[in-house]
């Protein structure tokens, strides 16, 4: 299993992602595990970051797709 963690704001296509992991878990069921998190989420809320901290910690590879400034996700 290929465990990704993809971090992105709260403007870039969240809602295709969260397609393209319906997608691959109805072609490939069971081969990829995605935690999915937008930066105004891990600002505002202290268990969603450490929720991502931790499925960092596991994850085979990290995308962080930040377009801008980092005002977007003040705590990396």
């Amino acid at each position: 299993m290929l465990n990704l963690v993809v971090i992105m704001t709260s403007t870039e296509p969240f809602l295709t992602f969260k397609e393209a992991q319906a997608e691959l878990e109805k072609l490939y069921p069971g081969q990829f595990y995605i935690s999915l998190y937008n930066t105004t989420e891990l600002d505002n809320d202290n268990k969603v970051y450490s929720s991502c901290v931790e499925a960092t910690k596991k994850a085979d590879f990290v995308f962080i797709n930040i377009h801008g400034s980092l005002s977007f996700f003040k705590r990396f």
